[in-house]
């Protein structure tokens, strides 16, 4: 099953931008990126062995930008991994709301914490100091895979902060 990693890291950074200068919600409280299932039929569609995941017109319903502009200058930081090939089209989707973000005042960051990174702890040890770096440095969003319910505390810290925080990659059943 195709999970459109791509949108798993485009679409959050882009609701948190329309969050932050519109007050815009997204559509649903918990967005689901689009599943496919990929067959031997199909899978030329969705993966090509020089280039990876390949980008067509079946996964490109993004969600559109407001056309509001910040007051301000906007930072984003977007925690994330690399330790396999489905990270690689995540990091592409951040990178590409990005560059259309940087037009607009607003810098995203894609970080990789170095204990996510050498350690491969993906939980609170992994990702929790470095989130609360940037709460600490009053970024105006974080971006955050959630492998670990021991970081929605964390979380619901920061949003009380004043700091706007989007989820990816996380299953919300297994975090109550």
């Amino acid at each position: 099953l195709g999970q459109d990693p791509f949108a798993q890291g485009y679409n959050p950074v882009v609701y948190l931008y329309n969050y932050l200068v519109a007050n815009l919600l997204p559509p649903k409280p918990r967005m689901i990126t689009r599943m496919e299932a990929i067959t031997i039929e199909n899978y030329q569609n969705f993966w090509d062995p020089e280039k990876g995941v390949i980008e067509n017109e079946a996964n490109q319903a993004r969600p559109q930008l407001s056309p509001e502009f910040p007051a301000r200058p906007l930072r984003i930081v977007v925690l994330g991994r690399e330790d396999t090939a489905f990270f690689t089209p995540i990091r592409e989707g951040v990178l590409t709301a990005a560059s259309e973000l940087k037009s607009r005042n607003t810098k995203v960051e894609w970080i990789v914490p170095e204990a996510v990174s050498k350690l491969g702890d993906f939980g609170i040890r992994g990702y929790g100091p470095i989130f609360q770096s940037y709460v600490d440095q009053k970024v105006d969003g974080i971006v955050v895979p959630i492998y670990d319910k021991k970081l929605v505390p964390l979380i619901n810290r920061a949003v009380d902060a004043g700091v706007a925080v989007a989820t990816y990659n996380s299953d919300s059943s297994g975090l109550r």
